[in-house]
């Protein structure tokens, strides 16, 4: 693919239309592949530029994903905007793995992608406050220092220093069901290096404060977050769940949700 050619490329990450101009850069046709999971988009709000730059050319372009992320949240003022990773099953049911930078979050998400279950997102989770259905956002995965290691086997091909930047089509390979997606799950979880594992069920009220905690832009919620919040919280049974092992993680998400 040429670079003229994915300069053309319009993307949409939740209302936000983008494109992204590689310039002279080398990484063009991974701009295509990172971005090719988001539905098309019409006309562009922002072009974000990819010039040629060395050894930094990575860190632009983890910028670049980052502020594609604060402008679908921008343009999704309104809706429940949680700060989670999110899977769901060929029923349509779903889990929203919630949690600031650093808990694990987007490890286990990954992981439990790939043991079979669909990719939704692993950073902004966005539901209509009213029905809790979630609308997808297939970005890239940002891959971080802490969880490298765990997740090496994403080591991108063009080595990065920094942050991984991962497409959804390296570690996805079921897609998502044609259905409502509607959160079941809520976990909350911790990782710590050698830590037992630890699961602990939350209360409704627990629950819905710790999503509130780790939201955005929460004046703006149609119909009140309070009320989106408690909805969430009484629909799906929540969890802290501690692990070390995120093999062991995976297969206890998968017990809970038989269960849930």
């Amino acid at each position: 693919m040429t670079l003229a050619s994915v300069s053309g490329v319009v993307r949409d990450a939740l209302g936000f239309a983008f494109t992204v101009v590689p310039g002279a850069s080398a990484l063009g046709d991974r701009v295509t592949e990172l971005f090719a999971e988001l539905p098309a988009g019409a006309e562009p709000k922002q072009a974000f530029r990819l010039d040629e730059l060395g050894e930094h050319s990575w860190q632009r372009l983890e910028a670049v994903v980052a502020q594609v992320t604060l402008g679908a949240i921008a343009a999704s003022e309104g809706q429940l905007l949680c700060h989670a990773g999110a899977v769901c099953r060929s029923s349509g049911d779903a889990a929203v793995i919630c949690g600031p930078s650093g808990s694990g979050k987007t490890t286990l998400t990954v992981r439990l992608v790939e043991s079979g279950l669909g990719y939704l997102t692993d950073e902004t989770v966005c539901l209509d406050p009213a029905t809790l259905r979630a609308r997808p956002y297939r970005k890239p995965v940002s891959v971080k220092r802490g969880s490298q290691q765990l997740l090496g086997h994403l080591r991108p091909r063009t080595l990065s220093e920094g942050t991984w930047v991962v497409p959804p089509a390296a570690f996805d390979v079921t897609g998502l069901p044609n259905r409502r997606l509607v959160p079941q799950l809520l976990l909350f979880p911790h990782y710590t290096e050698g830590a037992d594992l630890r699961v602990e069920p939350l209360g409704e009220g627990e629950a819905a404060f710790r999503l509130g905690q780790n939201s955005s832009r929460l004046r703006a919620v149609r119909g009140g977050a309070l009320p989106a919040l408690a909805r969430l919280a009484r629909r799906a049974p929540a969890y802290r769940l501690t692990y070390g092992d995120v093999d062991a993680a995976v297969r206890t998400v998968h017990e809970l949700w038989d269960t849930a």
